[in-house]
């Protein structure tokens, strides 16, 4: 059972996740529109890892 604590800590965590794959994403998009391929794009910033557990 988790406890407040317990559930903020992971609030904090899912959030800094989020904000760091938002970051990726924006990274990428700027990228496509500068003519990178959508695949080279994803490729140089890390898409693939994005979701991979740490």
């Amino acid at each position: 059972m988790r406890t407040g604590k317990d559930r903020v800590h992971h609030e904090d965590e899912v959030l800094r996740i989020a904000e760091e794959i938002d970051a990726v994403e924006d990274r990428i998009r700027r990228a496509v529109q500068e003519g990178k391929t959508l695949t080279e794009a994803r490729k140089q910033h890390g898409y693939h890892q994005l979701q991979t557990k740490r």
